[in-house]
Parts: structure tokens; sequence; C-alpha cells
């Protein structure tokens, strides 16, 4: 499924409900797979969405969704430009990433992982993520090969959440309705159980401790999306009037 030019109509969906609601799936896809993007490891591809029409897409999906990105993406469009080159960015947050998720003294800031937020002790690799992993089998998915890290890592969930929008979109589109039906449950049942439970502490202690502008208005922006859409939407509230 293309993701460039994804609130262009579809001859799929007739009604304008129809159209509203595949619109509304659309633009929460790409926002989730880019905010995955965002707090995996740093590579040039980040560095570059951000000085490609990708970044227009992006703007237009968060408006879709009613949140103006316009100040966040400039500043972060603003600080590339700063920069001598774009290597020189791409290590600026390579050594951030890891100083705030992965290594520092006395204790790294932001911790990514799922569990340590909702553990009693707070520990990496607990019953919740055994649960994280029973869902993403269930949905049928393993983890990729090439992932070498924690299953509840922020990245990770962030892209579970995506595909689970594109395969509930896929089987609308071939009226497969007990896939897409099966997909939504899931995509609702881990964001009550999990994503949404965590992800608001996490982004806060990104933004309380990163050196970074990159990293404080990626998370300010993904706090936004989760504070005004999807805990909106998990409380029953509906989006675009739908």
């Amino acid at each position: 499924m293309k993701e460039k030019h994804v609130l262009e109509r579809s001859e799929r969906f007739g009604s304008s409900d129809e159209q509203r609601a595949m619109e509304h799936t659309i633009a929460r896809m790409v926002i989730y797979k880019q905010i995955a993007h965002f707090f995996s490891y740093p590579d040039m591809d980040l560095i570059n969405f951000f000085e490609s029409s990708e970044v227009e897409e992006h703007i237009r999906c968060y408006r879709h969704l009613g949140i103006e990105p316009d100040e966040n993406i400039g500043r972060i469009v603003s600080w590339i430009h700063e920069r001598p080159n774009e290597q020189t960015a791409l290590e600026e947050l390579q050594v951030e990433y890891t100083r705030l998720f992965v290594n520092a003294y006395p204790g790294i800031p932001a911790p990514p992982y799922g569990s340590i937020y909702l553990e009693k002790d707070g520990l990496v690799w607990g019953d919740t993520t055994a649960d994280v992993v029973k869902i993403y089998t269930e949905s049928g998915l393993r983890m990729s090969d090439d992932f070498h890290d924690v299953p509840d890592h922020i990245a990770a969930e962030f892209e579970f959440v995506w595909y689970l929008l594109r395969e509930e979109l896929k089987a609308k589109e071939e009226e497969y309705q007990e896939r897409g039906l099966k997909m939504s449950s899931i995509q609702k049942r881990f964001l009550t159980n999990h994503l949404l439970k965590w992800a608001p502490s996490f982004l806060d202690r990104v933004i309380e401790s990163t050196r970074s502008l990159f990293y404080r208005e990626v998370s300010l922006l993904a706090r936004e999306f989760i504070d005004r859409r999807e805990v909106k939407e998990r409380k029953g509230g509906k989006a675009l009037g739908l």
C-alpha cells in the first residue's frame, strides 16, 4: 500500500463517511510509522526525511487530525540547516540517542521499554513484555531478525500499531470483514493495555531530559498526537465526526 499522497480520494469507498474514515485511518498510519522512525537509532534517512517532500505529506496528516505541526517541524528543519552538514546532524542525534535511551551514567534518562513503566519493579523483559510478544504473534507477526532490541521498545510498539492500521484498511478494501474486525480489536486492546499506558510518561522524560532540540520537538509532537487524538479515541471519542 503506497503511503505517498495518502489523503487522495479512493473510489473503493463510496460514501463520504467511508471516505472520511479511510482518510482518518491513513493519517494515523503515516504518523505512527514516522514516530517509530523518530525513536529508532538515527540514520541518514531520518535526516533526509526533513529535507524531502515527504515531510509535507506528514504535515498534512497531522492537520487532517486537527494538529498543527508546522512550528515543531520548522524548528527541526532549521536545526538541521544550522549544522555544518547532514553527517554532523546525524552524529549529534546518534550521540543523544545513546545518552537518552541506551547508556548513560548514572542511568539512562528515558528508558524506551514499556515494562519499565508498567511493571511494579520496573524491570526490562517483564510480564508485560511477554504479553506484547503474544499480541504480536496473535496478529501474525514475529520480531524481525534485524531488530536487536526488546520487543516492547517504543519504536517497535509504534510500528506495530501502524501495521494493525494498515492491515485493517487493506481488509476493508478487499471486503474481508472478519480480518478487519480482528485487526481493529487487537489495535484497541494493544493501545489500551500497553502503548497508551506508558508512552506519555516516556515522552515526558525525553522532553525533560534531552539536550537535543530534535528529540524535544518530536516528543512534543508525539505527545500532542497521543493526548489530542489517541487517548480521546480510546475513551470513545469520535474523530472527524465519525
